[in-house]
């Protein structure tokens, strides 16, 4: 018995030593992280929006990864996106000068290769230093006809040493909450220029209670949210009874009792169509037989 039992096992073993080597061949390519990935200390404010970043980029082995592709991301809540990269030195260390776009997270990414896997960093928060801002807007029209354009236009502005200064590169928000509340509100998002200013230009098609604002700073930028105190602009319409139905007969001593039912519907023109008119009040006119005079 002895005779069969050694090469049944020597065909065991075989077969297991050799799946083992299969595995540990399998996958040559090397993980990848980030270390001491920071951002530099000191204040962050509108004038001052220079950061320095640094870190290194090893293997598994902790070996520094040279010549490589590094990029570093940043964002809050209204601006994402890669504001800076570069390639990593012989001992696979990075460093670069950005500017920031106010408070936010940081990230460094490396995107791999044929040998190498992708890896991020650790997340870093920087925090900005906010100034207080203002919003001046152009003086508006009480009224203007439907249809016709109105300018939305004015200043913005953000406190800093020297005083108040034009706040440029901001956006900022127009809002036109609409005389009946079941109609939605009118927003547009302008940018301000090299002095601060904005304009916009639209055709009033109903009458609005127009505000500005600095667009969602929030905790996030440079400049504080600041609001501007709402301005009404009437847009004056011609009005219409489209409709208008009611019984063709009635007995006079059941109307007088009951009354009839009067339906009908009322438009106004705002521009460029008839649209109509929500939520105002009608009266209703009616002048007896034989008679001159007009009854509300």
């Amino acid at each position: 018995m002895r005779l069969y039992r050694i090469p049944s096992l020597v065909v065991v073993s075989a077969v297991a030593l050799g799946a083992f080597a299969g595995t540990a061949d399998a996958d040559p390519v090397q993980g990848t992280k980030f270390e001491a990935f920071s951002v530099s200390q000191g204040t962050v404010d509108y004038n001052h929006r220079m950061v320095s970043i640094q870190g290194r980029l090893v293997q598994s082995d902790l070996h520094g990864v040279a010549a490589e592709a590094v990029s570093v991301s940043f964002q809050n809540s209204g601006w994402k996106g890669t504001i800076g990269s570069t390639v990593t030195d012989a001992d696979g260390r990075f460093s670069m000068e950005v500017a920031l776009p106010g408070s936010g997270i940081l990230q460094a990414h490396f995107q791999g290769d044929g040998s190498l896997h992708g890896t991020d960093s650790d997340y870093v928060t920087k925090r900005a230093v906010q100034k207080p801002s203002r919003l001046l807007l152009d003086p508006l029209p009480r009224s203007v006809p439907a249809g016709n354009t109105i300018t939305l236009s004015g200043t913005a502005q953000i406190d800093l040493d020297e005083g108040w200064q034009p706040l440029a590169g901001a956006r900022i928000v127009l809002i036109g909450e609409q005389a009946s509340s079941s109609d939605p509100d009118l927003t547009h998002i302008v940018t301000t220029g090299d002095g601060g200013r904005f304009r916009l230009s639209i055709p009033l098609t109903g009458t609005a209670s127009w505000h500005a604002e600095t667009y969602d700073s929030e905790a996030y930028h440079f400049w504080s949210r600041e609001y501007f105190t709402p301005s009404w602009v009437n847009a004056v319409s011609k009005t219409r009874i489209s409709s208008i139905t009611m019984p063709r007969s009635a007995e006079a001593h059941r109307a007088s009792r009951y009354g009839f039912h009067v339906k009908g519907a009322v438009e106004r023109w705002n521009g460029s169509a008839w649209v109509p008119v929500k939520y105002v009040s009608v009266q209703l006119y009616y002048r007896m037989r034989g008679r001159k005079s007009w009854i509300r």
